[in-house]
């Protein structure tokens, strides 16, 4: 790792694995066709985020993202690599170290009315882990999260409602306060602003960027939306069915897009020039995780694939200074 990595993604692989009830491994040995279903979730990502940064991960819905994001948070085990937060292996930390690893890195969910426990108060629900862990004394406590909910841009006074007691924008907010609550250095946003209605959107996207630095905080973007990504970003990770397919900087990436996908979800950008602009869907559906195809997964969907593209993996390498792609064109280019 380098001296300014927070977080380095090694090798991370996750299967999720359905195992074969009573009936069904009966019908087995009876001699029915049926084998454990298996969902390749992430293949084998290698990232590094670097401290202060914010990383935007960006692909389609079932690409893996919101599962590495998990992971990343220590909320799903992956089935094979390390997560290491400053140099150590989260898996292999043991007791307070264990812990404080735990706290320093907290995620902020897609829906907070599902998140949030409706009969908590939002005082309690902020306040409660940060109770839990002798982070703040119950005498400070009120005073502590009447802080926190001004830095989200909430009336202090509102402690004492209850999560149906606010629209979509605030619930964000109080999501966000409760991240903040046990003093994180590392946020992994999960679709954060995906149900929110566009101008809320911003406005949140312009909190996220305040706590950035009102905190010294390090982000990991979630996102299907390529748009919303790009102006919160300075990198951008793009993953396809499991596998990262692109990184580099945020306006190099989207002005010069390498990987084919990448194109793909940059023409569709909605932008303010003048004059048509015909918008047209990727081709195709993106395949199965239980069943993703050989070779580099979007050949099935790229209009520039060849016979490599459908048996030989595209390793992820330097294309250009601080940018890395996996795809066989580039190959070909050189």
């Amino acid at each position: 790792m380098t001296e300014d990595c927070i977080l380095k993604i090694d090798g991370v692989t996750k299967r999720f694995s359905n195992d074969l009830d009573i009936a069904e491994r009966t019908a087995r040995k009876l001699g029915a066709k049926i084998e454990p279903v298996t969902v390749h979730a992430v293949d084998g990502i290698t990232l590094d985020v670097r401290k202060g940064e914010v990383l935007g991960l960006v692909g389609e819905s079932g690409c893996g993202k919101s599962t590495l994001g998990r992971m990343v948070a220590g909320l799903t085990p992956p089935t094979d690599g390390r997560i290491l937060y400053k140099g150590q292996n989260v898996a292999e930390l043991k007791g307070t170290a264990a812990r404080d690893a735990a706290l320093r890195i907290q995620m902020i969910f897609q829906d907070p009315m599902s998140s949030l426990n409706p009969r908590l108060q939002v005082r309690d629900i902020i306040g409660e882990a940060p109770r839990v862990h002798g982070i703040v004394g119950r005498r400070e406590m009120a005073g502590y999260v009447e802080d926190i909910l001004a830095q989200v841009g909430l009336d202090p006074s509102t402690g004492k409602r209850y999560p149906h007691q606010f629209s979509g924008g605030q619930r964000a907010r109080v999501g966000i306060a409760r991240a903040l609550a046990v003093k994180p250095d590392f946020l992994v946003c999960d679709e954060s602003v995906a149900a929110l209605d566009v101008s809320i959107q911003a406005q949140v996207l312009n909190l996220f960027v305040k706590l950035r630095q009102d905190f010294d905080l390090t982000y990991m973007f979630v996102s299907h939306d390529l748009g919303v990504v790009e102006h919160i970003s300075d990198r951008i990770a793009v993953m396809y069915l499991g596998r990262l397919v692109e990184l580099g900087d945020a306006e190099d990436l989207i002005a010069r897009p390498n990987h084919p996908y990448t194109q793909a979800l940059v023409s569709q950008i909605p932008t303010f020039e003048t004059g048509k602009k015909t918008y047209q869907a990727i081709k195709g559906e993106i395949p199965s995780p239980m069943n993703p195809p050989p070779g580099c997964h979007f050949h099935p969907r790229c209009p520039f694939a060849h016979d490599r593209c459908r048996s030989e993996v595209p390793v992820l390498k330097q294309v250009a200074a601080g940018r890395m792609s996996a795809c066989h064109l580039n190959d070909s280019a050189a």
